[in-house]
């Protein structure tokens, strides 16, 4: 069954990936680089492993630069200076 995200004619695990029925991405719209990447991974990982990946890729929840400017709230500057390149410790 053909990968729904399939943009070449042809979905055969043993074409080349520089054939000519794949465009170079210069000549792509916005979308066909994103969909032509689905489809290599669809084909590679399969449908289960496809969406792990996905899943593993979302974005999380949160407001990380309001997290951020809380953590940072009493930084300065020269703290930051004075401790770059420190290892960090938790």
């Amino acid at each position: 069954m053909p990968s729904p995200f399939s943009i070449s004619p042809t979905n055969s695990r043993h074409s080349h990936p520089l054939s000519s029925a794949v465009n170079p991405i210069e000549q792509m719209s916005h979308e066909q680089p994103e969909r032509h990447a689905l489809e290599i991974l669809s084909r590679e990982l399969g449908p289960h492993g496809l969406a792990r990946f996905l899943r593993a890729c979302r974005s999380g929840s949160g407001d990380y630069t309001s997290d951020r400017n809380r953590w940072l709230q009493e930084t300065s500057v020269q703290d930051l200076a004075r401790n770059a390149g420190s290892p960090h410790v938790s």
